[in-house]
Order: C-alpha cells, then sequence, then structure tokens
C-alpha cells in the first residue's frame, strides 16, 4: 500500500478558533487487496473511488522497409464514486484498486484481455476499484467503481512517420459506469431509480443511456457496457469474430481475429476487453479483411457497471466519463482510493528548528498540541516518545508524530518535512603548510566548492597575501546549482620568515687593472655572488676578485628559513698607466711621469704636501676616505708627494715633462 497523509487545520470561526485535524488517506494501485481502519474520533468519513482506464494499442513507427502498423484507439476511463459514510470506529474496509488495461491484457481486479490479432491485439479492460465490508468475497463489495473498456484495435500498415491511427479503423473504449447520471447527487436525478447502480457505457459512439439497470448489448461492433443485474453484452457479425459477453466482476474478452479461416487474411487486430465493474462490459467485436472487400473495423470493449449499497451511505455522487478521452494514444492510468475524515478534538502540531538542511547535519523537531506523543520510526530514525526529538536525514524526509489528548481520548497525527539539500562540499586548501618570507606573498587556492568567500573579504578560489606576521586565513565554501545553502569551512596559518640583513664590505673600492680586492658579505647563511659575465659563486661569505674593468658585484644571502636579501658593492677599476708603485702603500698617483695633469687616490683621509727636489712647499690637499682628485703641476721637474693618514705614511717621486 503507498498511503499519503496530509494534516490541514480548518478554521472555523474569527472569534473562536475551534480546530480539527483533517486527514487525507490515499490508496494506489498493489495488484493485491489493501486495508483501511477507520480511525477513532473521525468523523465525516468521505471516499472517492475511481476505475482503472482501458489500455489501447500504440502502434509501431514505420521506417524504411519496414512499414510499421496503425495503432488502436484509446480505452475508455474508469467510473468514479464519491460518497459520504458514517464512520465506525474500529471498521476494516477491504480496498481493491483496480489495474489499468494493459495491450492485451486486461487489468487487475476484473479487467477483460483485449482480442489478439494476426499483427496486433485490442487493449485491455481497465479493472474496477472498490470497497469491501465484512469480509473479502464479491458478495461483500458495497462500493464499486467500473473500469473503462480497452480500446479496438487498428488494422493495416503505418506510414513511414506515424504508427498511430493511420491507416487503419478502431473504436474508443467504452467508459466505466454512471455517465449518464452525473450530478452533485444521484437522489437529484430524476432518470435514476432508487436501487443505486449505472451501466456502463458501450464502446464509441458513446451511449448516453438512462440509468436503467439492464443490459446495453450492441449487436454489430462495441461491446455492450455492463449493467447493474447484468452483463454487458457481446457483439456478433458474420463477417468477423465476437467478444464474449461480461459477467460478474469480469469484463468479456475482445474478439480474437483468428477465429475464423473463410477469409484470405483473416482479421487484423482484436477488439478490446470490456473494463472489470459490478457487472462487466462485453468484448468488442473484430472484422476481418475478406479477398474482395476491406472489413476492418474493430470495436472497443463496452465499460464495467458502477454501484454502491444505499445502507452505507449519507449522501453520494457517480461520475461516468465518456468513451472519447482523447484522440492520441496514452499511457494506462491505474485506478484509485481516497479516504478524507476529521479528526475531532485536539489535534497534534509539530515543526522543524529548520526546514532544510545540509547532508550531515542535525535538526531539533518539537511536538505540542495533546498530552502524550509517539514518534514514528523512519529511514534512520527510531522513534521517540519524547515532546522533542533530534534527527539526522540523509535524504529529505517526512517524520509524523501522533498525540493522545487524555481529553477527549482522541489521537491525531502530522507531519514535519526536513529537507535535505545535498552533500555539503569537502573543502582543499594549498598548499598544505604555506610559508612566506617577510615582505613577499604567497598564494593560497581551495578547491572542492563551487563559490568561495574568504575571510579578507575576497571572493574566488585563489588568493594572494602578504602578511607581516604569522596569520590564520579561512574560506567558507559553498556548493554548487541547487545546493547553494550547503557550505563547508576550512582554515590554514600561513608562517612568515624573517628575511635576512645583507651588508658587503671591500678591502678596495678603488684599484689599478691587474691588483686584487676582497669582498666580504656578512648577515646570512650562505651566500651567492654574482657579476656581469662570470658565473655565480655559491656559499662563499668573502670572495678576492680582481676586475678588469669597473664591475657592480651583488651578493645573495639566504638563512635556513630559505629568505633571501640582496647587497651590492661597486668597485672601480683604472689602468693606472705609468704608475710608481710602492707596493707597500695603500695610496696611488697616476700617471707617472706625466705632463703635470695627475690624479691621486686614497682609502683613508689624508694630508697631500707636494715639495720641490730642494724642499720647497708647493701645494697642500686634503683628501677624504677613497677620495680620487685630479692635480696640476705647471713647471717641469721632479716633485715629492708625501702622505700622511691616522696610522700611516707614504711618499713618491712624481716626473713632469715638459
Amino acid at each position: 500500500m503507498k498511503k499519503i497523509q496530509l494534516i490541514f487545520c480548518l478554521i472555523f470561526s474569527i472569534l473562536t478558533i475551534h480546530s480539527q485535524t483533517m486527514v487525507v488517506d490515499t490508496f494506489y494501485y498493489t495488484g493485491s487487496t489493501q486495508t483501511f481502519v477507520i480511525p477513532p474520533c473521525a468523523s465525516n468519513l468521505s471516499v472517492m473511488i475511481q476505475g482503472a482506464k482501458g489500455g489501447a494499442d500504440p502502434g509501431v513507427m514505420g521506417s524504411p522497409g519496414n512499414p510499421g502498423r496503425s495503432g488502436g484507439f484509446a480505452g475508455g476511463d474508469g467510473g468514479r464514486i464519491y460518497v459520504v459514510i458514517s464512520p465506525t470506529v474500529g471498521a476494516i474496509l477491504h480496498v481493491n484498486v483496480g489495474g489499468g488495461g494493459q495491450l492485451f491484457f486486461g487489468g487487475w481486479n476484473g479487467g477483460g484481455n483485449g482480442g489478439a490479432g494476426i499483427k496486433s491485439t485490442g487493449g485491455g479492460g481497465g479493472g474496477a476499484s472498490d470497497i469491501r465490508i465484512g469480509g473479502n468475497a464479491l458478495s461483500d463489495r458495497v462500493f464499486v467503481a467500473g473500469g473503462g473498456g480497452g480500446g479496438g484495435g487498428g488494422s493495416g500498415f503505418g506510414s513511414l512517420n506515424t504508427g498511430l491511427n493511420s491507416n487503419g479503423s478502431s473504436n474508443y473504449g467504452g467508459g466505466g459506469g454512471g455517465l449518464a447520471c452525473s450530478g452533485p447527487s444521484n437522489t437529484n436525478v430524476s432518470s435514476c431509480p432508487s436501487v443505486l447502480g449505472c451501466s456502463g457505457e458501450s464502446g464509441n459512439p458513446p451511449m448516453l443511456t438512462a440509468c436503467n439497470g439492464l443490459t446495453l448489448t450492441n449487436g454489430w461492433l462495441n461491446g455492450g457496457g455492463g449493467g447493474m443485474i447484468s452483463a454487458g453484452g457481446a457483439p456478433s457479425y458474420t463477417g468477423g469474430c465476437s467478444g464474449t459477453s461480461g459477467s460478474l466482476f469480469q469484463g468479456g474478452a475482445g474478439g480474437d481475429s483468428t477465429c475464423t479461416n473463410i477469409y484470405t487474411d483473416k482479421g487484423r487486430f482484436g477488439g478490446g476487453g470490456g473494463g472489470g465493474g459490478y457487472y462487466g462490459g462485453g468484448g468488442g467485436y473484430s472484422r476481418s479483411i475478406m479477398a474482395y472487400q476491406l472489413m476492418n473495423d474493430n470495436g472497443g470493449g463496452g465499460g464495467g457497471s458502477t454501484y454502491l449499497n444505499a445502507s452505507y451511505v449519507l449522501t453520494y455522487s457517480l461520475y461516468g466519463w465518456a468513451g472519447i478521452p482523447s484522440t492520441t494514444f496514452s499511457n494506462t492510468v491505474d485506478g484509485v482510493v481516497t479516504f478524507s475524515y476529521y479528526i475531532n478534538g485536539p489535534f497534534v502540531s509539530a515543526s522543524a528548528s529548520q526546514n532544510y538542511i545540509c547532508s550531515g547535519q542535525s535538526v531539533s523537531l518539537a511536538a505540542s498540541g495533546v498530552n502524550s506523543y509517539t514518534w514514528l520510526p523512519v529511514g534512520n530514525f527510531a522513534g521517540s516518545n519524547n515532546t522533542a526529538v533530534n534527527v539526522s536525514p540523509v535524504t529529505s524526509t517526512q517524520y509524523t508524530v501522533q498525540g493522545f489528548s487524555s481529553t477527549t481520548g482522541c489521537i491525531s497525527q502530522t507531519i514535519v518535512s526536513v529537507n535535505v539539500m545535498g552533500t555539503s562540499p569537502t573543502l582543499t586548501l594549498s598548499p598544505a603548510i604555506p610559508t612566506v618570507c617577510l615582505g613577499s606573498s604567497v598564494n593560497i587556492v581551495a578547491s572542492g566548492a563551487g563559490s568561495y568567500t574568504w575571510n579578507t573579504g575576497q571572493n574566488g578560489a585563489g588568493i594572494s597575501v602578504s602578511p607581516s606576521v604569522s596569520t590564520i586565513y579561512s574560506v567558507v565554501g559553498s556548493a554548487s546549482g541547487t545546493n547553494q545553502a550547503c557550505s563547508a569551512t576550512k582554515s590554514l596559518q600561513v608562517y612568515v620568515y624573517n628575511t635576512p640583513t645583507v651588508t658587503t664590505t671591500a678591502s678596495s673600492t678603488f684599484m689599478c687593472a691587474g691588483e686584487q680586492v676582497s669582498l666580504t658579505a656578512n648577515g646570512a647563511l650562505t651566500y651567492t655572488w654574482i657579476s656581469t659575465g662570470n658565473a655565480p659563486q655559491i656559499n662563499y661569505g668573502s670572495l678576492v676578485v680582481s676586475p678588469q674593468n669597473n664591475t657592480t658585484y651583488t651578493v645573495t644571502g639566504a638563512l635556513a628559513n630559505t629568505c633571501k636579501a640582496n647587497s651590492v658593492i661597486n668597485i672601480q677599476v683604472d689602468a693606472c698607466a705609468g704608475l710608481s708603485k710602492n707596493t707597500n702603500s695603500p695610496v696611488r698617483v697616476y700617471p707617472n711621469p706625466s705632463n703635470g695633469q695627475f690624479f691621486v687616490y686614497s682609502p683613508y683621509a689624508a694630508k697631500l704636501s707636494i715639495y720641490t727636489t730642494i724642499s720647497e712647499l708647493v701645494d697642500f690637499v686634503d683628501l677624504g676616505v677613497g677620495e680620487k682628485k685630479e692635480l696640476n703641476l705647471s713647471k717641469p721637474g721632479v716633485y715629492l708627494l708625501n702622505f700622511v693618514w691616522e696610522g700611516g705614511e707614504s711618499s713618491f717621486k712624481l716626473v713632469v715633462m715638459e
């Protein structure tokens, strides 16, 4: 049994609110008997009973080299009853929901089979839907909604583009009983007798006859509709095969096109079987194709009758259906039975702390309104008698709680729904352990979600950060599509390392070509020296170089954490042509001899005195640290240059040529 329960609160007054719980229990086709027990405190019990639709042949689509075949016409709809009964608490009602007619086979609960054909068959009749009280025998039926008759099979071949109703002729199945007695209540229809029952409709064309309780027959083509007290008649004709008459409960079978050998091609298709009802409708007739004349109409089955026992009802309405529901083939439709009733007195209500959650989350359900509660097990929830419960559904789930009122002794129930939006996203952040040197930046990338929001205010899967201290960054990833309400959060720490302060010194920043100078780096663990035109030299804290031209040296110092810093030093190189060398002196004088114009250089702050050979002072010059100066002597001759600096002294002879 597939059973759906809906809870409604009906307000009958604006000033004073009185509440009742309306429950709707719907029974669908299962192919077996189901039961409905009238619950305590139920009132105004109403029942809607719908018979099943008759089946039809859908045809076969044609294709090149394969003409296919034409389909049959649609089956008739089942009858419908609506009754209001006085409920007896605890009474057991046996519910039989009719199955829809198929191609050839009749639906469960009285549908007759369609007639067999050489290339196809007629549609089976729809089964009746009924309710039985006191037992499950046919004699216990108190309400019956007849099934619709099966549609007659088509004949001929289908076209290249369609297999439906293309080159043949057939007829619609008859509707279930009650067509002529439609209205708000049969008691208001003068043509209906006091005995409550209506005949089913015969096959096409519709027979809008009065509800006279007699057998409806059609002796030429279509099966007769089932009557209140007798079965629908079967058609007969010398040019084809007759369907059979219906009987109590069972619809008649459609005519079989292989019943005779007197024609060259026999009949192509059989007629549909009648629908089951109180008395089943008769089966449709099948015509044959004679060698000299086409006679290819195939009759639809008659609908089953509709019946109800007046002693069980307060009011009622019977609705039949026309035998021509559609001009195109439709899928079979099973019957249905619905019970609606009110629960008197206080009713239980329930609510969820939130109705939409992500997979893996929990939600709290709370009940109120009565004295005690019973939560019914569902899914991974084992049930409870507590007022409030916590549940963790893995899929969208409806939870039912029953409440008992000690004041009225009534039990009511309601449903609360929890919708599961999806599987929350699983976030991944990379790199797993990000590090960055002070003053530099690092990229962090998130994956596993549809959209991302970082605690920095940035959006997107990846961000670039430049923290000054070690910092924790977090991202909220939301699922994509319909699951955007579901999200997950993940964090990681970016570790900030200090960078070295690298310095460089040189034994001299000015040198003559061919001389050597020592370079020294400090402040790091390892060093890499780079100069123009030379390969890098690694892991040297000091370096001895002998450049031939002015050269810039760059040293990169690294710590154990791989953070690096650079330092630059420039070395000036001069040819120092004609220099009189004093290998022990850091002071330089060049060129020597000269024409009177010459240069002096001292790495220290020094004082230079220039004398003639007879000790006359010619000039006095102050030199700064590492300063190079150009000097001029106008008179040819030999001069003595004396340099004095803190901690040292050096003298040179300078020759000035004419």
